[in-house]
């Protein structure tokens, strides 16, 4: 009983926020239905392409709390649809209320999610992650240029427009960030001792890593999940 309560609540910010924030409050929490989403999926024994649903429970959960939520954003459909008033106010206010953040997470962690699961073993993985923010940065630029800086800021397609390239880069980022933590443990771990870190390119496949660039989310996968996940990575001391 107390887990089904618990799956009701992503609901309750949806149907108690006021007209002006329902659509941070829906975006925050679609964000976070997400991202607990892709959670479930990625931690299953599942191959790759991430066929499998993750655990009866995990899957429940999420199914009770994706109803409960699709069910509040039908009651609050016309001031989702409508968004806030038209009065006066600042940039970052209209930003605040909007969903435009969280939905851009959303969509750009969902799709380098699926993507990573394709593209694991990749090289050189420097490129990859460069070549990813450079092209989710110039989208946002052009985004920008095309519509120019207040009507981007202002209105909700070119909000979500910037958004969304802004979040993917972000996101990459992040991932090169985590390869290189796993990097620097990697290091403590050998303490001086000659070492070399092997990590996963899809399925069983092996491979040295030469950098932090080959420990990433982005590259180092196996089984619809990071490689280094939880300190499983698979490295090993050896005379080299």
């Amino acid at each position: 009983m107390e887990l089904f309560l618990i799956s009701l609540f992503p609901a309750v910010p949806i149907l108690a926020a006021p007209r002006r924030w329902a659509r941070a409050a829906a975006g925050w929490v679609l964000l976070g239905i997400g991202l607990m989403l892709i959670a479930v999926k990625s931690d299953t024994a599942q191959p790759f392409d991430d066929d499998g649903a993750g655990s009866a429970l995990g899957v429940a959960i999420v199914a009770i709390s994706t109803l409960s939520i699709v069910l509040a954003l039908l009651i609050r459909h016309r001031a989702l649809i409508e968004g806030p008033g038209d009065e006066d106010r600042s940039v970052v206010t209209r930003w605040l209320c909007d969903w435009a953040i969280p939905l851009g997470f959303l969509v750009a962690a969902a799709f380098l999610h699926w993507l990573s699961n394709r593209i694991a073993g990749a090289s050189p993985a420097a490129l990859i992650h460069i070549l990813l923010v450079a092209g989710g940065c110039a989208t946002a630029a052009a985004v920008l240029w095309r519509a120019g800086w207040r009507f981007g800021a202002l209105r909700p397609a070119g909000r979500f427009g910037f958004a969304l390239p802004a979040a993917f880069a972000a996101v990459v980022v992040w991932d090169a960030v985590a390869g290189f933590d796993m990097w620097a443990r990697v290091q403590r771990f050998a303490d001086g001792e000659p070492w070399c870190a092997m990590t996963y390119g899809g399925f069983e496949h092996e491979r040295q890593a030469r950098s932090g660039w080959d420990l990433s989310p982005l590259v180092n996968r196996r089984y619809g999940h990071w490689g280094g996940r939880q300190g499983a990575l698979p490295y090993r001391r050896q005379r080299i």
